[in-house]
């Protein structure tokens, strides 16, 4: 299912706009500057071995008695005076809280660089020589009227701006300046402490990076690569500082000043390389029978001398080939109306419309273009009712539906009824939902009017204000097919939807059989509309049923058979009895409680319970340890059982595999409480496992060994005596033997002639291995045997032909 979700673009606008105020706050907090408050109350200003202190209240200079400076204090020395003096032409900021050292020199004023109180960072290896005198320098102050106060190894000096040309320096927190609230975390830094530094702000902003891109949407392809650059980029600067930067391993002002540079290059490459567009399509798969090529430019290479022309060789070489003389052993395959170039004729079939609908024309394209499905006591058709139509061609065609009129036949959404063969007639089934549904949830999805719901499960598409066009194209077996589509139309009934849902099919059979043992059995109820259905032991309304179910909330999400599933289990299960359940359902799942329609009565349904199933003892045949004879190549053996309890007193299916318990295959005579399955099988031994299942899910199974022995040998006559009267014989096998005194004939007799041959009486019915016959003296006896597989002599010989005499008379 696809619904369209028109906040989408909302909600990422709102994303962007969070974004960028978060991005505006963040810079504004690393920007803030806060005063650092000094700890000295007083500033100190040291001249002519007196110490004047400044009154930042007043902002006055006071003596060390704590007299105030004043040019009009008659009381003032004139050491006070000149120290007045001198900080007045020197603009001596006692802000700075530093010291005046006597005997510098007065600069020249100098433009400011970064502003009053703002500490500079000098480069390690920078040297000053001022007034001679060399000083090591480590961190220049700005002070007011652009004075520079150069702190050179812990004494202040006051520098001329002239002479710091040409010097690199950065900006630091330190003494009482001002520095940004967050600078100092985002600030890089030299050594190992730098390199853990660009660690953790690396996997920071792969994270961060990698949660806006989730909230914008972007796809899993593009936020890996802007996180994986975004945070080499942040590494790779954060890094650099840490080895070539101040308090690295290797200074290098240079290649430290190029950090920001780097980084952004090294970020960029990493996007393009890992960066790859990628394009998501949907393809839809239908398992389709397999089509042979269109037309026929191959049928004739199946009439090949080698190999006998069958129709299924025929059909498989092309749509439009055709078999000559079937049955007569000369079978021909052709190419049935090469020149036929027309597509097919299309008209809608009538039989195979649902009772009390209608078309509006039954003429056929061309010159029909279509026609209208319409209710016949009304225009519009039932919202929520499956409705099967059908469209016949006057040649066997595939046919495929959808609704582009100016799309190719390849391009329609799906073939008629999901078959792509070809057929004369073609029937499709549909089931649309009322304009009203389609309404209501539209504005339940916060959609547009226009908007309409797409179904995936079969290409429909359910539009706001319920009149439908789908368009019909069909493709002749010689690849033709009709340019103008043929048009069904309908529009569903607009009236207010006051019928409850139906349950119309559960996908176990009501009244269908259980497994013995098993208490819960999962259960989908399709209904004919959207609804929230429930379950219960007794019948009672909606509301009061316990027992909930999992039902589809859309009206798009309907399943291949057009209807709508509630899924759930069902428990308390009991054997051998009839289990009931009551299913009610109400509609509109996503209207509000009060707006649905419930089901006036339930639904009834039953799971009957059995008994386990059970293959009969000694039932088998042939059983263990048996050895079945034949006298020929292979030999036919009957392989049989029976089953008891489960369903229905033991009905069920059987299968049998041939020493593998993998692969089972169906016995022939099966679905009964006998199952029987003929085998032709060489000499040797055989396993056969068995498998039997019935409708409920009871199953059991077995397995026989037995001997197949190949006995092409005719019975051999071991002994001969007389007694009783009677000539008896005794042949080495169980046998049935047959005699002849027809000196004529001899030997050279048939044993299935009555007239001719006489059967010899077995001993017994159990003992097929003596036999007895007359006796008479004179005469010859012919005797012929055969076993039980009918082996037997030759027609011309003799199993033995015994003369019987009187040894009396022969004295």
């Amino acid at each position: 299912m696809k619904i369209k979700e028109v906040n989408k673009k909302r909600e990422c606008f709102i994303l962007v706009i969070n974004l960028l105020l978060s991005v505006i706050a963040i810079s504004f907090l690393i920007g803030l500057q806060t005063p650092n408050v000094s700890a000295s109350v007083e500033d100190v200003f040291q001249w002519g071995g007196a110490n004047y202190k400044y009154n930042p209240g007043s902002k006055q200079w006071l003596t060390e008695t704590g007299k105030v400076l004043n040019k009009a204090d008659p009381t003032l020395s004139a050491n006070d005076l000149k120290g007045l003096e001198l900080m007045e032409k020197r603009g001596i900021d006692p802000a700075l809280g530093n010291t005046l050292n006597e005997g510098v020199g007065l600069p020249a004023q100098a433009t400011l660089l970064n502003g009053p109180g703002s500490i500079h960072t000098l480069t390690k290896s920078t040297e000053f020589t001022i007034d001679g005198i060399k000083y090591s320098a480590t961190q220049l102050v700005e002070g007011q009227n652009g004075i520079m106060q150069l702190n050179a190894n812990g004494k202040l000096i006051q520098v001329p701006a002239e002479q710091l040309k040409g010097v690199k320096f950065s900006q630091t927190a330190a003494g009482g300046a001002k520095q940004g609230f967050l600078s100092k975390m985002f600030s890089p830094t030299g050594g190992a402490m730098g390199l853990l530094k660009a660690a953790g702000w690396a996997a920071t902003t792969y994270m961060v990076v990698g949660l806006v891109a989730g909230w914008l949407g972007a796809s899993d392809e593009l936020s890996k690569a802007l996180q994986t650059a975004a945070a080499a980029g942040v590494g790779t600067f954060y890094g650099i500082n840490a080895i070539f930067g101040e308090g690295g391993f290797i200074s290098s002002p240079g290649i430290a000043g190029a950090a920001p540079y780097i980084g952004i290059g090294v970020g960029i490459v990493v996007f393009l390389l890992m960066y790859k567009k990628v394009e998501y399509k949907t393809i839809t798969f239908e398992c389709l029978p397999w089509e042979a090529p269109i037309g026929g430019a191959d049928c004739e290479t199946c009439n090949d001398e080698m190999n006998k022309c069958t129709e299924y060789r025929c059909k498989s070489l092309g749509q439009a080939c055709e078999v000559e003389n079937k049955g007569t052993g000369n079978e021909l395959c052709f190419w049935k109306n090469p020149k036929d170039v027309a597509s097919p004729m299309i008209w809608p079939n009538s039989s195979e419309l649902t009772i009390n609908y209608r078309y509006t024309n039954t003429k056929a394209r061309p010159p029909s273009w279509g026609t209208e499905i319409e209710k016949k006591d009304k225009q519009c058709i039932d919202a929520f009712t499956s409705i099967t139509f059908q469209i016949s061609t006057d040649k066997p065609s595939q046919c495929r539906i959808g609704y582009g009129r100016n799309s190719t036949y390849d391009q329609m959404e799906y073939p008629i009824g999901g078959s792509n063969l070809f057929a004369y007639s073609h029937t499709e089934i549909i089931n649309v939902p009322s304009p009203a549904s389609v309404k209501s949830e539209i504005a339940n999805l916060n959609m547009t009017e226009t908007e309409g719901i797409d179904d995936t499960t079969d290409g429909f598409k359910m539009i706001n204000g319920g009149q439908y066009e789908l368009y019909i194209r069909c493709k002749s077996a010689n690849g033709y097919w009709n340019v103008d589509p043929y048009k069904i139309s309908f529009c569903v009934d607009k009236g207010p939807d006051t019928i409850p849902p139906r349950i119309v099919e559960t996908s176990i059979r009501n009244g269908q059989p259980v497994q013995a043992g098993i208490d819960k059995v999962p259960i989908i109820v399709y209904t004919d509309e959207p609804a929230n259905c429930k379950w219960a032991f007794t019948d009672q309304e909606l509301k009061d049923m316990p027992n909930a179910m999992t039902c589809v909330k859309s009206i798009s999400q309907r399943s291949s058979n057009q209807y709508y599933a509630c899924s759930g289990t069902l428990t308390e299960v009991k054997d051998m009895k009839n289990n009931s359940y009551y299913f009610r359902c109400e509609d509109k799942p996503w209207e509000k409680p009060e707006n649905r329609i419930p089901m006036g009565s339930s639904y009834k349904f039953s799971l009957a319970g059995t008994k386990p199933l059970n293959i009969k003892n000694d039932s088998i045949s042939p059983g263990n340890n048996v050895i079945v004879k034949g006298a020929t190549t292979t030999v036919p053996v009957e392989i049989k059982l029976e089953t008891e309890n489960g369903y229905n007193n033991g009905e069920a299916e059987c299968y049998y595999s041939l020493g593998d318990e993998n692969n089972y295959i169906r016995f022939l005579n099966t679905s009964s409480y006998k199952h029987s399955q003929r085998q032709d099988l060489a000499p040797g031994t055989y396993t056969y496992y068995i498998k039997c299942i019935d409708l409920g899910g009871n199953q059991d199974s077995a397995s026989t060994k037995f001997t197949v022995f190949v006995d092409k040998q005719a019975p051999q006559i071991a002994r001969i005596l007389s007694g009783e009267g009677k000539l008896k014989i005794y042949p080495d096998e169980d046998a049935t033997c047959f005699f002849s005194t027809n000196p004529a004939t001899g030997c050279n007799y048939d044993i299935s002639e009555e007239s001719v041959a006489t059967q010899m009486e077995p001993e017994s019915s159990d003992v097929l291995n003596a036999h007895s016959g007359l006796w008479e003296i004179g005469k010859n006896y012919y005797i012929k045997c055969k076993d039980e597989n009918d082996a037997q002599p030759n027609p011309t010989e003799c199993s033995a032909i015994v003369r019987p005499i009187d040894i009396a008379d022969n004295q």
